[in-house]
């Protein structure tokens, strides 16, 4: 759940979104690492009033630093190659559910239980605010979940950040991923492509549950 005055990222909800953060501080510190380094050579050189006018090539200091970007980009390429490896798994859902973008709502469908469809509306003055929805999406929790998306009218996306998923909704065509929540409890998410004058008004809200309370729901609907 995002909080204001949060300057770092959301708690991972899913694996992937785990080995997203674990990337990001990767290549952060990678960043500092080597800013802290440029900027001591370059203050070391300034102080020492040292020139190299007659200096115009050196092999030795060609190679050192074409070796270093080769295995900077090395540390760079394996965990990336991981994560995309990640997004391209195949998996068996459990259940699928179906998210078509409106202006400025979204409807959701369980095809699975009973082709169970209903709306979801933002709700005004209610905490958290701006991500609060009267009707939120109840998902079971550590269980693949196949989502399919298509819009109504315009271009939307169905993005939750604290999974690391962002997929356009797209008038007349279907997009599908795959998702799997690894806790339980409420996850908020929005609209993330500009839609039109409510734009910021299309909050997503998961609720993702035991999956035995889940499927156990479902059978009264």
């Amino acid at each position: 759940m995002p909080t204001s005055l949060n300057l770092g990222l959301q708690e991972s909800s899913s694996n992937f979104m785990k080995h997203l953060n674990l990337f990001h501080d990767h290549i952060l510190m990678m960043i500092i690492l080597n800013s802290i380094m440029v900027f001591y050579w370059v203050t070391t050189h300034v102080l020492s009033n040292k020139t190299w006018t007659n200096k115009y090539e050196c092999n030795e200091l060609e190679v050192f630093w074409t070796s270093m970007l080769i295995i900077l980009l090395m540390f760079i390429a394996l965990p990336s190659m991981l994560i995309l490896y990640m997004t391209e798994e195949t998996q068996n859902p459990t259940l699928t559910l179906k998210a078509t973008s409106n202006q400025w709502y979204w409807t959701y469908n369980y095809p699975e239980l009973k082709n169970l469809t209903y709306d979801s509306f933002m709700k005004k003055n209610s905490p958290p605010r701006l991500l609060s929805v009267n009707n939120s999406i109840l998902l079971p929790s550590n269980k693949w979940i196949r989502l399919i998306t298509t819009s109504n009218d315009v271009i939307h996306s169905w993005a939750i950040p604290s999974m690391g998923i962002k997929i356009d909704s797209i008038p007349g065509r279907l997009n599908a991923t795959l998702m799997k929540i690894k806790r339980s409890g409420f996850i908020t998410g929005q609209c993330s492509e500009l839609c039109g004058m409510n734009h910021s008004f299309m909050p997503i809200m998961i609720q993702s549950m035991n999956p035995e309370t889940f499927f156990l729901n479902s059978k009264n609907l």
